[in-house]
This record gives structure tokens, C-alpha cells and sequence, in this order.
């Protein structure tokens, strides 16, 4: 099991470092599993929201999937927290041929649910501890 102090250790620098594909050309499937929990609660513990994160998360993608130009015009312009921008910029760089493109979209897109899923958790638990409470 991962805790929470190797997800925030394990960024996009790290994990990218061989590539959005495996050996075989595959993408590969920490993308959206691991890896998108990774950035999830880096993205939590520098405060941006699901919310915050889902217009750059659509811009960006948007831009990966439907041009061939460089990604950076697209993360600039759309309204984000800088950390969100940071973030999505570390793993734009990984992207190398237009074939990695798709897994890219899939990493932010895995990765914006996980951060949705992870925000309506915690709200579903403070609801719960609240009713807990006598009086």
C-alpha cells in the first residue's frame, strides 16, 4: 500500500521519467491508476479543488487531443491555481510524439475524477462525523 507521504513524493517528473508508454508502445496503466492518485493529493495538498482543476483539465486536453502545436499556449490561458498549472506543465513536458497525446488527456482526466471522488469523501465523512455528534 502507498501512503500519503510517497504520493506526494512520487511527481510527474518521477513517474514520467520512461515515458507516457511501456516498452511494447503501450500507455502505460499507472497513468490512470497510481500515478493519477499521485498528482490527485498533490493537487489536494496545495488546495485546488476538483472544480479549480476542470477547466484547465479541459482546455489542456482539449488542446492535446484535437491539435498537434505545443500544450503550453492552452495551460496558460485557461483560469487555474498556479499549482494546477505547475502540475499539468511537468506532465506536459513528458509528452514526446503526437502518440503520447492521448495517454496525457487519460492521466488528466483519471486524475481529475480521483481529485472530485477524493473532495466528495472527505465532504461525505465531515457530514457523517457532524450527525455523530450528540446534541
Amino acid at each position: 500500500m502507498t501512503t500519503h507521504a510517497e504520493l506526494l513524493k512520487l511527481t510527474p517528473e518521477r513517474y514520467l521519467a520512461g515515458g507516457y508508454r511501456d516498452e511494447r508502445g503501450r500507455a502505460r496503466a499507472e497513468l490512470t491508476a497510481l500515478w493519477a492518485m499521485a498528482a490527485a493529493e498533490q493537487l489536494r495538498a496545495s488546495g485546488v479543488t476538483a472544480a479549480a482543476f476542470d477547466a484547465l483539465v479541459a482546455a489542456t486536453t482539449h488542446a492535446a487531443l484535437h491539435s498537434s502545436g505545443p500544450l503550453g499556449e492552452a495551460i496558460a490561458s485557461a483560469p487555474a491555481p498556479r499549482a494546477a498549472q505547475d502540475l499539468v506543465r511537468s506532465c506536459a513536458a513528458a509528452v514526446k510524439s503526437d502518440d503520447d497525446r492521448q495517454p496525457f488527456a487519460q492521466h488528466l482526466g483519471a486524475t481529475l475524477r480521483l481529485l472530485a471522488l477524493a473532495e466528495s469523501s472527505q465532504a461525505f465523512n465531515a457530514e457523517q462525523a457532524r450527525r455523530a455528534r450528540p446534541g
